[in-house]
């Protein structure tokens, strides 16, 4: 500071915040782009599947997926090693096996793998513990309902702790 009170030039620092705006009309804090591509004939969302599964970088990546037929676009949650976790649609909010089979059957429109940078996703998180390997097959008929994917291995959700004021397991002993 100099005498007159006024801080030099040299020691000014400008601060910057990023906020992103997105098609859903929601703040979202910034979240690192892994890969990004689009989904056609060439690249499919078993391939898209496939690329997630040879993440290692990344515990929980989430799938951002886009329909170029439809206003349909949502976000599906993995967990390494192979497995989805839950899903939500943008636009209805609508979440669960549903709203995964919905995104999983896109053919047509774009995608990003992110990592939450260890954000919260229990919005996300439904549990569903559906196996990649597994909905992958079924591909591109997913069943109706998930019981024949998911991966109901008692050992895994033995250690899970059911949190009283949300409702939600805490899935991170089991893991």
């Amino acid at each position: 500071m100099t005498a007159s009170g006024r801080v030099p030039k040299t020691h000014m620092t400008r601060f910057f915040i990023v906020i992103v705006y997105d098609q859903t009309n929601d703040w979202r804090e910034t979240v690192d782009v892994i890969v990004e591509g689009q989904i056609n004939a060439e690249e499919t969302i078993s391939d898209v599947i496939a690329t997630i599964n040879g993440i290692k970088t990344c515990q929980t990546p989430i799938l951002r997926l886009n329909d170029n037929k439809s206003d349909l676009q949502g976000r599906v949650l993995f967990s390494q090693p192979g497995f989805i976790l839950g899903g939500k649609l943008a636009l209805t909010d609508e979440s669960g096996w549903d709203a995964v089979r919905k995104l999983l059957m896109i053919t047509d429109g774009n995608y990003a793998i992110l990592d939450p940078l260890r954000k919260q996703t229990g919005d996300l998180n439904q549990a569903l513990w559906i196996a990649t390997d597994k909905l992958v097959a079924a591909l591109p008929n997913l069943p109706k309902t998930d019981e024949t994917l998911a991966d109901k291995a008692p050992e895994r959700l033995s250690g899970s702790a059911v949190r009283p004021h949300t409702g939600q397991k805490d899935l991170a002993p089991a893991m």
